[in-house]
């Protein structure tokens, strides 16, 4: 079926995005992808858009589509808008979530841990945007929990960066673990504390990989 093939081909070329197989800032062969994936010219289309309206590709018309690139800048602005959303999706879940959405997001950390541990970093980074989606789940509001998905999506090649070089994976495990503990208790802002923490300890891993503050003009204290 054609729907399957093109689902298929957008988790190819998602993988491929994010564990920096295709490079950012470099226009897409359309011809050259389909052969190198093997995927056809349609469902390879029809993945291409999906990828463009998560954000990311950018894709103007009449030009080839091109991954996204991070500035610091960006960097800085999705921390600050993921401040702003997850906090306040955060609270609404400790108060809304139920308990077998609990027992699903202790699955995802327990899973996600095991990836880590086992070094497979991209199976790592999508679990880490499901626990991030179910948390958004329990605030039991559709237009939040699409919200969380669509800006998180322009955070998974740096997370898959992260991922590559820590090596204190227990840490980042117990990270997420404690945005889990927060909720089973529905302790608002012990919740509230752990995601921005968390964060906030996400910037700064990222800032110590490879930008620098000195090219953009921008103070690195985060506010």
């Amino acid at each position: 079926m054609a729907a399957t093939k093109a689902d298929a081909a957008y988790s190819t070329l998602r993988k491929a995005i994010v564990s920096g197989e295709i490079r950012s800032g470099v226009p897409l062969d359309e011809a050259r992808i389909s052969e190198q994936y093997e995927i056809g010219r349609t469902p390879l289309r029809e993945a291409l858009k999906r990828l463009a309206l998560e954000q990311f590709l950018i894709w103007h018309p009449r030009l080839p589509p091109v991954v996204r690139e991070t500035s610091l800048k960006d960097l800085y602005r999705l921390q600050e808008s993921r401040l702003i959303l997850e906090e306040s999706v955060i609270r609404l879940s400790a108060r809304r979530i139920t308990e077998a959405q609990v027992q699903q997001l202790s699955r995802t950390a327990d899973a996600l841990r095991e990836a880590l541990l086992s070094g497979a970093i991209y199976e790592a980074v999508e679990l880490d945007y499901q626990l991030h989606n179910e948390i958004a789940q329990g605030a039991d509001n559709a237009y939040l929990e699409d919200a969380v998905a669509q800006l998180n999506s322009g955070s998974l090649r740096l997370w898959h960066q992260n991922y590559s070089t820590i090596t204190a994976t227990e840490d980042v495990a117990d990270r997420h673990r404690t945005l889990v503990t927060a909720l089973a208790s529905r302790d608002v802002e012990a919740a509230a504390d752990a995601i921005r923490s968390h964060i906030d300890e996400s910037l700064q891993n990222q800032l110590k990989l490879d930008y620098r503050t000195d090219h953009v003009g921008l103070d690195t204290r985060v506010t």
